[in-house]
């Protein structure tokens, strides 16, 4: 019986996000999901990081089951709390390094010398490098043989620029992850903010996930059939199939020629449409009623919607914020925009946002929900600006 496949997981040791004051980490379920689905797999689990020690943990909240899980694991915690440098360990026993996310990762993955050097022989002996959100800023110094970026000339994807400007952390982070791997070389597969993607290029398997909480989907990704192409570097945002790509790569490590590819992920497709002057009168006696949550309210709905997947608790979420569909749509009314088409769009807005909102990170909706109301009317008030100015020509 042959042994078991280990893995290794970086978490980052950096707990100050810049200059805000604020604690930051390793983003808790981008490391106990994918600890999970690897030990399902029937994998061996190790923790790494830069220095060794102690990873300052993120967004630790026990509403996600898993992390309840590995937080109740007294031995599993000291893992985190005693990790293993990078000089201590053989790459020839890893079949896998995954760089787990969280913004800590961003000022001391990049230029640990040891880590990235790790990382290149666990690939060049015919590991698979993966990483999530954040985690690829361990990618961005890796260099392979012959002195080439390890992300040069494939697909790549990471926490974009435009995510970073949404949270507000644009001139906190030390660098753009987005900007710079393009800079290394890497052919970045762009799209919109917080939506879903699956790339795949060589032996490099990495997930962008709207949310953030990718790790479960990123492991998941490596028992594809499809990842039996070739060897592998995927990076993608769908967690289960993240996960089921990566878990694949590792079982089959294949050296078939490289194969790049974009996988689809199904999303839900919502068609924007004009309002009546009866549904227009109508949204507004909705959005009167509509009550008004505590940021505890805003919390449970949330877990219930990611735990559960829970319709009923999307739609109250919707509901309670038609109110401020109304209130942004009003504030941009009259630039050649009705306010019907700014607040169809706007609720389109609304209902990515439940889609994509993250209790874990402890905001209140209303700031996520603000910034998704206020792109897609973006997008109304653009093309109706573009079309008066094609009138003129």
């Amino acid at each position: 019986m042959s042994a078991p496949k280990q893995v290794l997981i970086v978490l980052t040791n950096h707990s100050e996000l810049g200059n805000t004051g604020r604690k930051t980490g390793f983003y808790l379920s981008e490391a106990s999901h994918p600890y999970k689905v690897f030990t399902d797999a029937g994998f061996v689990v190790d923790f790494v990081s830069p220095l060794g020690g102690k990873a300052p943990m993120d967004a630790a909240d026990r509403k996600d089951t898993i992390n309840a899980e590995f937080l109740a694991d007294p031995a599993l915690v000291a893992k985190t709390e005693s990790t293993l440098r990078p000089t201590e360990l053989d790459p020839a026993s890893y079949s896998a390094i995954f760089y787990a996310g969280g913004h800590g990762a961003m000022w001391d993955f990049p230029d640990n010398q040891p880590l990235a050097s790790l990382a290149a022989k666990i690939y060049e002996h015919g590991g698979v490098v993966a990483a999530v959100c954040h985690g690829p800023a361990g990618l961005v110094n890796i260099k392979i043989e012959g002195g080439k970026y390890l992300v040069a000339g494939k697909n790549v994807n990471s926490f974009t620029n435009g995510e970073e400007a949404a949270a507000e952390l644009t001139d906190v982070v030390p660098f753009l992850l987005e900007s710079k791997l393009a800079e290394r070389g890497g052919k970045f597969q762009k799209a919109s903010n917080f939506e879903k993607k699956v790339v795949v290029s060589e032996r490099l398997v990495g997930l962008r996930d709207g949310r953030c909480r990718g790790g479960c989907r990123f492991a998941q990704s490596l028992t594809h059939p499809a990842a039996r192409l070739g060897s592998h570097v995927a990076l993608c945002d769908s967690k289960d199939r993240f996960m089921h790509e990566l878990i694949t790569a590792i079982r089959t490590q294949s050296i078939a020629p490289a194969t790049d590819r974009t996988i689809p992920v199904a999303e839900p497709h919502i068609e924007p449409t004009a309002l009546t002057d009866a549904e227009l009168q109508a949204y507004f006696k909705d959005s009167d009623r509509s009550i008004v949550l505590s940021a505890q309210d805003e919390q449970e709905l949330g877990w219930r919607i990611i735990n559960d997947d829970c319709s009923k608790s999307r739609e109250q979420l919707v509901r309670a914020n038609l109110r401020l569909v109304v209130a942004i749509a009003k504030a941009r009314a009259g630039r050649g925009t009705s306010l019907a088409d700014l607040i169809g769009q706007g609720t389109i807005g609304l209902i990515r946002a439940v889609q994509t909102f993250d209790p874990a990170r402890g905001a209140r909706f209303s700031m996520w929900g603000s910034w998704w109301i206020k792109a897609a009317m973006q997008r109304v008030i653009q093309g109706s600006s573009e079309r008066m100015t094609g009138s003129h020509a």
